[in-house]
Parts: C-alpha cells; structure tokens; sequence
C-alpha cells in the first residue's frame, strides 16, 4: 500500500465507435451474516477514486481501444482479505462509452497485499 502501479485496459471495438473510456479505483467491504434463516451481505464502499477519462480522437474509427492509468492505493487503505465471512476487495471498474452500440463495462479485482515493515 502506498505503491504505484500502472493499470492498462485494452478492448476491441467491434461496432460503433470508441468515444471514452471511464475508469474508477474502488475498495469495498463485503460482510456476510445470518439473521434468522436469511443470510444477508453487506457491502461499503472504502475508498472510491475517479481516474481520468481517456478520450480516442474523434473519427479515428479504431479497432482497439487502451488507456492506461497510474495509480496509488492509499496507505490508509486497507490490504484484500478473503475470508468467510469478510472480504476487502479493490477493483477497477471501466466503462467503455461506444457511439452506435452498448456501453460496456468491466470490473477487474486487483490484489493488495499489506505494507511490508522492514
């Protein structure tokens, strides 16, 4: 935590054309629990960051969109767990905005690891 790192995304675009790609850093807390008979999850958002949009040129009529982005999980931010009945899980979620076809949009979970002491 406190590192940087450099995330790329990379999509064909099959029809329409690539107008914008949109991107958010997002920690959430995810805690499963059981009240009576029901098992519920709970889920809060940590940390949320906003990554600047990637703009294609107007009329370039690409196959392939990429944009990449140089972030930082912040120190105060906590490292992934997987437990079993408590996740953090940080992910990248893009959205692809297309003119002429569906927007599309991914989520990719990125691993953190806790801050080594030396």
């Amino acid at each position: 935590m406190g590192e940087r790192a450099r995330l790329t995304f990379r999509r064909e675009v099959r029809r329409g054309e690539a107008r914008r790609v949109e991107a958010r850093l997002r920690c959430v807390e995810e805690a499963t629990f059981t009240v009576g008979t029901d098992t519920r999850t709970a889920r809060e958002t940590i940390v949320e960051t906003t990554l600047p949009a990637v703009e294609p040129p107007p009329g370039s009529a690409l196959t392939a969109v990429e944009a990449a982005w140089d972030v930082e999980i912040p120190r105060e931010g906590p490292p992934s767990l997987d437990a079993r009945r408590n996740k953090v899980v940080w992910r990248m979620e893009v959205t692809l905005r297309i003119d002429g076809a569906p927007d599309d949009d991914s989520t990719f979970t990125l691993p953190v690891g806790p801050e080594a002491v030396a």
